[in-house]
């Protein structure tokens, strides 16, 4: 049984990174966008949350290349993103649809790190996200 959980996990490696690295240069592009929009807003410590991910995001987008480590990468990318989300839920001065974003996590904690962690990172940050509403 173990056999062939580690077959099915090398076999959804190379879909993961590919995954991974689209999700690390949206993110790249998007944090600097809505960077500039709080800044505007005068939203200055979410704004730079955001271009502090947008960072993080390349950096991790060149460290994934060659990596044998997929997994700790995916983590090392999808809990400060999420944290940074419930910090922009958080900031009074956001809007109402940043709420909208709380439904990306169960599907991007399940499509990169599979059932079971998948669950724990959802079943957490949707806690997170629904006190803080």
């Amino acid at each position: 049984m173990d056999t062939y959980r580690e077959s099915q996990r090398q076999l959804a490696r190379p879909y993961r990174k590919a995954v991974l690295r689209t999700l690390l240069g949206l993110t790249f592009v998007s944090d600097i966008l809505f960077c500039f929009l709080n800044l505007q807003r005068g939203n200055h410590p979410l704004a730079f949350a955001e271009l502090g991910m947008s960072m993080y995001s390349a950096f991790i987008f060149v460290a994934v290349r060659r990596t044998q480590h997929l997994e700790r990468w995916v983590l090392a990318y999808l809990l400060p993103f999420f944290i940074t989300m419930m910090y922009a839920l958080s900031t009074p001065r956001a809007t109402t649809t940043v709420f909208a974003w709380v439904l990306l996590i169960p599907i991007l904690a399940h499509l990169l790190t599979g059932r079971r962690q998948g669950l724990i990172i959802s079943a957490t940050f949707m806690s997170i996200a629904a006190v803080i509403f």
